[in-house]
């Protein structure tokens, strides 16, 4: 599985293909982007690195 980060809408997607690559959120063609393992530690912005992986926005904690 590979995970690439879109510069558009700056999320994170996933995909088992490594053909052309759509981003499902914001439809821009993000197949010249690099790929990474999906276990690979990638901060938002597509740096590699160690640490915390920023998967797009907000803490992902949900309010009522």
């Amino acid at each position: 599985m590979w995970k690439k980060y879109c510069p558009r809408c700056q999320r994170f997607s996933f995909s088992a293909c490594r053909d052309t690559w759509i981003c499902p959120y914001c439809q821009e063609d993000i197949s010249s982007q690099p790929e990474y393992n999906i276990n690979e530690s990638v901060h938002q912005g597509g740096e590699t690195g160690t640490g915390e992986i920023m998967e797009g926005k907000g803490n992902g904690r949900r309010t009522a």
